[in-house]
């Protein structure tokens, strides 16, 4: 093969390469807004324990010790 044919089938495979990454991309995205939103309730969720924790531990500690406030 010469240098004119071998970038021709380079450019050729650049362009197949180009439009099946598109078709992925594209067909993968609802894919990915799924388990992202998965994960931001996982989160949400596990702050939100977090939060109640937190709280019990200073409820728990006034109750413990009402003279030093």
């Amino acid at each position: 093969m010469d240098k004119k044919k071998i970038t021709e089938q380079a450019e050729k495979l650049i362009k197949i390469a180009q439009r099946e990454g598109k078709t992925v991309a594209k067909v993968s995205k609802p894919i990915a807004k799924k388990w992202l939103g998965k994960i931001s309730s996982g989160i949400v969720a596990l702050g939100e324990k977090g939060q109640q924790a937190a709280s019990e531990i200073k409820t728990d500690e006034k109750t413990k010790d009402p003279e030093s406030t």
